[in-house]
């Protein structure tokens, strides 16, 4: 009897509801005037609009070319680390990726400056429905209360912002880290994704082509890590999807801890 999940049981992206959130490809430390000018005329040839900010922890930015409806982001300097990375937000994601499947994209635009994938956000956005018991604000609450008693290893942060909440796992720096926040009317949880050597995994698989492999193994990291997160939630009516989309697993193993079945990675 098989008791693993594979990457290759998750289907594509849209398949499993999910989306890319944020993608960041790291650059070499510097890059001189003319360097920075010529990813800028580039990227207005593929359609985006070009930003430049000094450091990623400041929100002033720069515009170069703003006519655009899609954005690129050039940062100069990150707070955690002395590399330049170019940043795309949800939108401007989809458009990257449209363009890379699509044969738009040359490679070595981005190669000559020592680039790899440097992060990559995969969110889910579970909807309020009118039959659930508990608002998406006492989800939260009650998920923060639950996180500090078993995860006594983590950093947990909780805060308000103009009536949105948010609560986050793990070091900022780390491979792995997690947040669940409001989005709207909906409850996003949110996986953020630096481990460098499965980035540079999706990294060549982009590059070959392999669109199929990459999203599954996209899907399978983001199920993963989620199901470990609230396997336990006290309040499973804001979970449900995750049991839903590994219950057919559980009856192929015949088995009833999925812990048996999903090799586990914790955020640390």
């Amino acid at each position: 009897m098989n008791n693993e999940i594979y990457a290759e049981d998750f289907g594509s992206l849209g398949t499993e509801l999910l989306k890319i959130d944020y993608l960041r490809f790291n650059l070499k430390s510097h890059l001189y005037d003319g360097e920075i000018n010529n990813l800028t005329v580039y990227f207005r040839r593929l359609e985006f609009s070009f930003y430049i900010k000094e450091r990623d922890d400041n929100k002033k930015r720069t515009s170069i070319f703003d006519d655009k409806y899609f954005e690129v982001t050039f940062v100069l300097c990150t707070l955690y680390s002395k590399e330049a990375h170019l940043e795309f937000a949800p939108e401007s994601t989809n458009r990257l990726y449209f363009s890379i499947k699509n044969n738009k994209f040359n490679w070595n635009q981005l190669e000559q400056y020592g680039t790899f994938l440097g992060r990559i956000d995969t969110c889910y956005d579970r909807i309020q429905k009118s039959t659930d018991k508990i608002s998406n604000d006492k989800f939260i609450d009650v998920t923060v209360i639950q996180f500090k008693k078993i995860l006594l290893k983590n950093n947990i942060e909780f805060r308000k912002n103009r009536g949105s909440q948010l609560t986050s796992v793990g070091h900022r720096t780390s491979d792995k880290y997690y947040r669940v926040y409001l989005k709207s009317d909906c409850l996003r949880f949110e996986f953020e994704y630096k481990h460098r050597e499965t980035l540079n995994f999706y990294y060549n698989l982009l590059k070959i082509k392999k669109f199929k492999q990459l999203e599954n193994r996209i899907s399978y990291e983001f199920f993963k890590q989620t199901y470990q997160l609230f396997r336990y939630s006290q309040e499973p009516e804001k979970v449900e999807w995750i049991a839903q989309r590994l219950r057919p697993f559980q009856i192929r193993n015949s088995v009833y801890d999925l812990d048996a079945i999903i090799n586990i990675h914790y955020i640390v």
